[in-house]
């Protein structure tokens, strides 16, 4: 399937479908199994990524120096 970032808007997409009074129950469940299976994958993604950012966070800097805390790398946007 498509990136993190397209699951998420295709998350949207099926929210806003769903909140539709006019979608017929047949589609709404279909749309239900397919936001459940997409926000699967997306929790699975966020983990992967959580896990990497402790694994590099962990790691000693450059240097050779101490280790770089969590905290430090709570204020930037990690690169999954």
């Amino acid at each position: 399937m498509e990136g993190f970032e397209e699951k998420l808007e295709r998350l949207e997409n099926i929210a806003e479908l769903m909140r539709d009074s006019q979608v017929p129950l047949d589609e709404a469940m279909k749309l239900f199994d397919e936001g459940l299976t997409i926000a699967q994958q997306v929790e699975k993604e966020l983990r992967n990524c959580e896990r990497k950012v402790e694994k590099l966070s962990n790691l000693p800097d450059v240097d050779g120096e101490e280790e770089v805390e969590l905290e430090e790398l709570e204020h930037q946007e990690p690169e999954c």
